[in-house]
């Protein structure tokens, strides 16, 4: 069965948990692992529409299959597949984890050796749960914790606030840090991808596409700040002036073959590959599609 933490959102795997039992989150809160309703409630076949029974693997109707489960935060029964539960709205495709006691924690990409790991610890920057290196102050926030950070300019303010009462690092990142080393995903050690955040903002970060973003010591502050002084707008304008230029480009380019074509000399520029379905064709289509047309 899979909960949902009342004050910070984070979802648990508790199978095989009483219901009734207390449960810690990383967050520090502690909750009561509650019992589900014996009844079902009113649930349609996502096929039909027939009514359907909490316990029926089929639909009696039509004899789609049937797999059921509960909403983590409201616990209604629905169809595993569904992106929100029918009852409360809440997203059902966040992914859970296990409970504290039952994980050895994530390691820190920067510091963790072979001879020496060292754990990343939780703490509630807002309604936001990140994880913290205690050595190197360096932080890393999943997917979905990054953008509720970034969403709103209350929430950026709040966020920036509260990461300035973190513990401090114990150590300041050296010299070493500066040069270029590809991080490990400390969810799944794969190697991740160094990039400057929105293009123009100047912070290096290093990204796991599947599990979130690793922020050096300081960096995190600085894309807040960069955010709320409307630099992602901003980068986001400027990226469709360059693909309008590039457009442009494309268009004189096409313009030029077919000039060529039409009064050049020789084989290459007779060739059927150059109109058609050919070099022409294309980047006509690429046009039609940053212009939106068919």
């Amino acid at each position: 069965m899979i909960v949902e933490c009342p004050r910070c959102r984070l979802r648990y795997d508790v199978s095989g948990r009483p219901p009734g039992t207390q449960a810690r989150c990383r967050c520090g809160s502690v909750f009561t692992l509650p019992k589900p309703a014996g009844e079902a409630g009113s649930i349609a076949c996502p096929n039909c529409g027939a009514p359907c029974g909490q316990d029926d693997s089929k639909c009696a109707f039509c004899t789609t299959s049937l797999a059921t489960a509960r909403c983590p935060r409201c616990f209604a029964l629905l169809f595993r597949g569904a992106k929100h539960c029918a009852e409360c709205g809440n997203r059902l495709d966040v992914p859970a984890r296990a409970m504290p006691e039952q994980e050895s924690g994530r390691p820190c990409p920067r510091c963790t050796t072979p001879q020496r790991p060292q754990p990343l610890t939780a703490h509630l920057v807002g309604q936001t749960l990140i994880d913290q290196c205690p050595e190197c102050g360096g932080l890393w926030v999943d997917q979905e914790a990054f953008e509720r950070l970034t969403e709103k300019a209350d929430q950026q303010q709040s966020a920036q606030a509260a990461l300035g009462r973190l513990p401090p690092p114990r150590r300041p990142l050296d010299a070493s840090a500066s040069k270029v080393v590809y991080l490990r995903c400390p969810d799944c050690e794969a190697v991740m991808n160094r990039r400057n955040y929105a293009k123009r903002s100047g912070v290096i970060v290093d990204v796991c596409q599947a599990h979130g973003i690793w922020f050096d010591s300081g960096e995190l502050p600085r894309v807040l700040a960069f955010v709320r002084a409307g630099g992602l707008d901003e980068s986001r304008r400027k990226d469709l002036e360059d693909l309008k230029e590039e457009t442009a480009r494309m268009r004189h380019t096409q313009a030029r073959l077919r000039a060529e074509g039409a009064y050049g000399s020789g084989g290459f520029f007779n060739d059927d590959r150059l109109s058609g379905g050919g070099l022409l064709g294309l980047l006509g289509t690429l046009s039609d599609i940053v212009d939106g047309t068919d």
